[in-house]
């Protein structure tokens, strides 16, 4: 259920699924934390207003809180599930470079 519902978000926008990675990995997350992990995932430069925007959109959608100056994935269920697919696909890249 938890991976039905990451997918439908993710299928909202190519950046939802690294920021929300970016916060996952850090457990607790500055905004230039975000930035900073996007871009290297993404490999480019984005405006600060895509990811203001897709951070807002994430936070309503339930699956980011903002407490202060900081973000966290608010179920501990979906940060389990987003930090096992890192897991998975660091073991995948191991596996195809033996």
């Amino acid at each position: 259920m938890v991976k039905k519902e990451l997918d439908e978000a993710f299928s909202r926008s190519a950046y939802y699924i690294h920021i929300m990675k970016a916060v996952a990995t850090l457990g607790r997350a500055r905004w230039k934390n975000v930035v900073n992990y996007v871009i290297t995932q993404v490999g480019k430069k984005l405006t600060n207003a895509t990811i203001s925007r897709d951070l807002k959109n994430l936070v309503k959608m339930g699956f980011i809180e903002k407490e202060g100056n900081e973000y966290k994935i608010a179920d501990p269920l979906v940060r389990y599930a987003i930090l096992k697919s890192i897991s998975n696909r660091d073991s995948n890249k191991i596996g195809k470079t033996q």
